[in-house]
């Protein structure tokens, strides 16, 4: 069980039958030993908006035994890690830390302790 902010308790919602069976299909789909059955696994990660689906293609990518298969799941992963900071999702904020006082500040363009303006952009963190 996971903690939330508040301290109160945040419980993972139920996986449906559905979903249970998705996973496993998936899951078996990844060892098959036909490599066009593993290569139709690599589209389906693809399509996932899941944090595990970029695990799941670095394995893939690392360890399949066939050479097209891990080319497939290395142009996936790129894809996926090249979209991170794709347009409609939240972009990153800005960490920079004030040089006058050293009071660090998220997205603000002046320090909030001392006033001094946001330093130039090679000094963020």
């Amino acid at each position: 069980m996971r903690r939330r902010f508040m301290g109160r308790p945040m419980m993972r919602p139920q996986p449906t039958p559905q979903r249970k069976m998705f996973i496993q299909q998936l899951r078996e789909m990844g060892f098959s030993p036909d490599p066009n059955v593993r290569k139709q696994a690599i589209v389906t990660l693809d399509g996932l908006r899941n944090p595990r689906a970029i695990l799941a293609l670095r394995n893939i990518a690392e360890n399949d035994p066939d050479p097209e298969v891990r080319a497939l799941a290395q142009q996936s992963l790129a894809r996926k890690v090249q979209n991170i900071g794709a347009p409609g999702q939240t972009p990153a904020k800005v960490i920079w830390d004030c040089d006058a006082c050293g009071t660090r500040d998220i997205e603000g363009v002046a320090c909030p302790n001392c006033g001094s303006s946001r330093p130039d952009k090679q000094d963020y963190i």
